[in-house]
């Protein structure tokens, strides 16, 4: 990794998109129940999530977009996180509902806290969605130790601080399916 980092390699910092003809069969799936919105269309600043207000969007995966919004009460800004409704089959359901579950178990000071997990109805559509604690100005990994010039033992120790927050969900029996470092803030 310390080689593919140094070598300019970018490949493992954003995610690898969906065939088209993925997508298309899952919003003609029959057993979605109308839960499948416009393939690719994303939430705009302003529209709602529940009690969250769309701010921004800050990076999409293959399950969803990650959002920065606005919570009414308590007030504060957040990470939500809403599945995308094309993908909405039950088994991704669980998958979705079962990492907030995880997630909200996980407590460290290297994982972000989950503060809410739910389903919101955003026009005709059912959309889970979970928010956490926003990481502030958060940049990969690879991105804050290049930023910061960290030399190589620098960037050994921001690995190590990384290694510990994934070993606590370790002791609780969680294995990160989707560790790299376009993952890690």
């Amino acid at each position: 990794l310390l080689d593919m980092d140094a070598s300019g390699d970018r490949r493992l910092d954003k995610p690898a998109d969906l065939p088209a003809s993925l997508l298309e069969a899952a919003a003609r799936d029959p057993s979605s129940s109308g839960l499948f919105a416009a393939v690719g269309e994303g939430l705009r600043p302003g529209q709602r999530v529940g009690a969250y207000e769309i701010i921004r969007p800050l990076g999409a995966g293959g399950m969803g977009a990650v959002y920065e919004a606005r919570q009414a009460r308590p007030e504060r800004t957040v990470a939500l996180k809403v599945m995308n409704p094309a993908l909405a089959a039950p088994g991704s359901l669980r998958r979705f509902e079962y990492e907030a579950e995880i997630l909200a178990r996980l407590q460290h000071p290297g994982i972000a806290q989950v503060f809410e997990a739910g389903v919101a109805d955003v026009g005709p559509f059912r959309i889970p969605f979970f928010a956490m604690e926003l990481v502030p100005n958060a940049t990969t990994l690879t991105a804050s130790a290049a930023r910061s010039g960290l030399d190589l033992r620098g960037r050994l120790e921001l690995f190590l601080q990384a290694c510990a927050a994934v070993h606590s969900g370790h002791l609780l029996g969680v294995i990160h399916r989707d560790l790299k470092p376009g993952n890690i803030l």
